[in-house]
């Protein structure tokens, strides 16, 4: 392997790099300096040298714990990069050693050196400074995205940007302008002449009402808000909306519940009759194929002069400390980049290490899309079976369960909920792809959803006793009057175990798993954001099935939810074993 020429070496004479560790969660002691061994790209993976990267307001967040979904201690920050390629893996055709080249990796920029899929890499001009091409792979991405892929923005459309001073909010007010936007801002005074010179209307949040200035100023109401702060600002920011107005919201929430309450605020505004309405945006919801083309044109228009990142600071990849302390000061305008230290080598990615852990979980999401496909026929037959055999052991006899099996098979089996069996342990290959393929993004989250799902598999298995009462309903038809009522007290036994609670308990536990796997969803490449909606309100229903009045109604509307997630799972689960 050749080593790169500022790498340095351990004790044992083996090549090593540094790179940015969060230790423990909270403040700047959990920063530390750790040194790794360098190793060669695996297949299909290229070794870059970092050049830059930046320090983003998730990466604090991350940081402190104000995330729904947290990588295990210890990782590495760095939402996105900007280096060379050192070295290539087996299988790469896509860069070569040399390339320049950036990523968007959500964790492992903050190093000297970084593991990518090659294949996920876009080719970065050379004529650019790293430091402000690097800003583009996210801050620049999101506003470009948000209003010529979310909002459709056109020339003369007036548009609020809150937190307009920040990393993204600079990009808004870039873009905004080229695309002939007129725009307010959200800022505190002493960044104001930043905002003015995009050509946008200050307003000091701090002191003023931002909803009276807009008010009085676009009587009329505005076209857009772009928010990446809090839900908070929901309420205000609707109302300055004109009728078919959209509040565009891309910040992400600070916790599990964080994400719940704002999933609600998204249902309630978009039920109002006032003909607003609020869409969410995240890197990955529109797709990572679009990643490229989009960052083409930003690299396109950075090169001809058309926009220019505001870098408020420039840090080595070793004072991270100082970057996240500057950005976290609140006293900055535009955004914060490590750039490679003097003695600059390399890193490894969190993400990936979690994702590439071995070759067995593609088999898995393989098995789980089958399974998947599977259920979707088992739904099928389940809905046509209640209408040929609608019988049920909660409203017929033992005696007539008896009698249909003997006078009919199928149809005995089938209304002793067989089909249920079967889709519960056909169910466990699709929980177990669910948790291989969403571990990554939070490991025990995803541990949770698997076990909750074993269990109420574990449940609904022994109070399901079809063979039983196959085995005894021979018996009956061949005994005596006197063992025949023997046998029948028998099947009563067997029967209470088909109205006990293990069913609804079983029905409330699997919707529980899959709803904890629908949110992962949001945050996963594999699945997309049609996949995560219909999981959420699909499992959401399934819990609550008991609800007095409406229970019943709930679960029979999932039936088609559910068809349609399979598909969905189906699909996704099958794509991502064969990448």
């Amino acid at each position: 392997m050749a080593m790169p020429s500022s790498a340095m070496q351990d004790g044992d004479g083996l090549p090593t790099y540094r790179c940015i560790s969060v230790t423990q969660r909270g403040g700047l002691d959990g920063i530390a300096i750790v040194e790794k061994k360098l190793r060669l790209p695996n297949p299909g993976e290229a070794r870059i040298r970092v050049l830059a990267s930046p320090v983003v307001r998730d990466d604090v967040a991350v940081r402190i714990g104000n995330r729904p979904f947290l990588p295990k201690l210890p990782f590495t920050p760095g939402y996105s990069f900007v280096g060379i390629v050192d070295a290539i893996g087996d299988g790469v055709r896509t860069v070569e050693m040399g390339d320049r080249v950036a990523a968007l990796v959500q964790f492992g920029g903050h190093a000297e050196m970084a593991y990518w899929p090659a294949d996920d890499l876009v080719r970065v001009p050379k004529n650019l400074d790293p430091a402000e091409a690097v800003v583009l792979i996210l801050n620049y991405l999101v506003a470009y995205q948000i209003l010529h892929r979310v909002a459709h923005v056109k020339a003369g459309d007036r548009a609020l940007i809150i937190g307009a001073s920040g990393g993204v909010g600079t990009a808004f007010l870039q873009l905004g302008n080229l695309a002939g936007l007129k725009t307010y801002g959200l800022a505190s005074v002493s960044k104001h002449h930043v905002l003015r010179k995009y050509g946008a209307t200050p307003i000091d949040y701090r002191v003023q009402d931002f909803v009276a200035v807009i008010k009085e100023a676009e009587p009329d109401g505005i076209d857009f808000v772009f928010n990446g702060m809090a839900e908070e600002s929901f309420g205000p920011a609707m109302s300055v909306l004109r009728r078919g107005g959209v509040l565009v919201h891309y910040g992400g929430p600070q916790s599990l519940l964080g994400f719940l309450r704002l999933m609600l605020k998204y249902v309630y505004y978009n039920l109002l009759p006032n003909g607003k309405r609020i869409e969410g945006y995240g890197t990955h919801r529109l797709g990572a194929e679009l990643f490229k083309p989009d960052w083409a044109s930003l690299f396109g228009l950075l090169a001809a002069g058309d926009i220019q990142p505001i870098l408020a600071a420039r840090f080595p990849i070793l004072e991270a400390r100082a970057a996240n302390e500057l950005l976290e000061s609140g006293q900055v305008a535009g955004a914060v980049v490590l750039v490679a230290s003097e003695s600059g080598c390399c890193e490894e990615a969190y993400f990936m290490d979690e994702q590439a852990a071995g070759s067995g979980w593609k088999d898995l999401c393989l098995l789980g899309g089958f399974a998947a496909v599977l259920l979707e026929v088992i739904l099928i037959l389940s809905i046509v079976g209640y209408f040929v055999w609608p019988y049920t052991p909660g409203t017929a006899s033992t005696e007539t369960v008896f009698a249909l099996l003997q006078s009919d098979p199928l149809g005995g089996v089938v209304s002793l909920d067989l089909l249920l069996l079967i889709g519960n342990l056909v169910g466990l290959p699709v929980f177990a792809a669910l948790y291989v393929s969403l571990k990554p993004i939070n490991r025990s989250y995803a541990l949770m959803a698997l076990l909750i799902g074993v269990i109420a598999i574990a449940l609904i298995v022994p109070a399901r006793p079809i063979l039983e009462m196959v085995s005894l309903s021979r018996l009956y038809s061949g005994a005596d009057p006197v063992a025949q009522g023997r046998i029948l007290a028998a099947g009563d036994a067997v029967l209470a175990a088909f109205n006990g609670t293990s069913w609804a308990v079983n029905t409330f536990l699997g919707g529980l798993s899959l709803f904890i796997s629908s949110v992962l969803m949001f945050r996963s490449e594999i699945y997309g954001r049609l996949t995560a909606y219909v999981g959420l309100v699909t499992n959401a229903a399934a819990c609550g099935f008991f609800l007095p009045g409406i229970g019943t109604i709930l679960l029979f509307l999932t039936l088609p939810g559910y068809m349609v997630w399979c598909a969905l799972l189906a699909v996704r689960l099958v794509r991502a074993a064969r990448i």
